[in-house]
C-alpha cells in the first residue's frame, strides 16, 4: 500500500485544483503571473487549455485514446503498445515530473527574492530532477529527468 501523502496524481489533479481556486485571475480561467511557484504552468496551460494535461495526456496513452487539449493533441489509437507505454513512461516524467520540479525551483527563487532562504525547495526540485536510482556519479539507471537527460 502506498502511505504517502504525495503522488503523481495528486500533483496533476487533485492539487491544481485548490491552487487554481486561490490563484485563478477573475477575468480567465489562467494561473495567475503573480503566482510564484507556478509561473511556467501558466504557459503550459495557456498551450494546452487545461491545467490538468499531464494527467489527460497519461490518461489517453492508457486508454489508446486522443487528447482533447487546445493545442498539441496526441491521438494513440495508432499506437501499439510499445508505443504506448513509452509515451505514459515519457509523459509522465517529462511533463508531470518536471512541472513539479519546475515549481519547486521557482518557489526556491521567489523564497530568495522575498528574503526566505529555505533550501528545502530547491533540494526537493533537484531529489525529483535526479531520483533515486541514479548514483552518486550519475552514471546509474534512474528513470527521471536526469536519466532522461544522459539519454538524449
Amino acid at each position: 500500500d502506498n502511505t504517502s501523502t504525495l503522488t503523481i496524481l495528486l500533483w496533476t489533479t487533485e492539487m491544481d485544483a485548490p491552487l487554481l481556486a486561490s490563484l485563478l485571475a477573475p477575468e480567465r480561467k489562467c494561473w495567475t503571473a503573480q503566482a510564484a511557484p507556478t509561473k511556467t504552468l501558466n504557459f503550459f496551460y495557456d498551450y494546452y487549455g487545461r491545467d490538468d494535461y499531464a494527467h489527460q495526456f497519461v490518461e489517453a496513452a492508457f486508454d489508446g485514446a486522443t487528447t482533447s487539449f487546445a493545442n498539441g493533441n496526441a491521438d494513440f489509437s495508432q499506437y501499439g503498445f510499445e508505443g504506448r507505454r513509452q509515451a505514459i513512461e515519457l509523459g509522465t516524467v517529462y511533463l508531470s515530473i518536471f512541472m513539479y520540479v519546475i515549481r519547486q525551483f521557482e518557489d526556491a527563487v521567489d523564497g530568495c527574492n522575498e528574503g526566505r532562504y529555505d533550501t528545502h525547495a530547491w533540494d526537493e526540485g533537484v531529489c525529483f530532477y535526479t531520483g533515486s536510482l541514479e548514483g552518486r556519479d550519475g552514471a546509474g539507471s534512474g528513470k527521471l529527468l536526469h536519466q532522461l537527460a544522459d539519454n538524449r
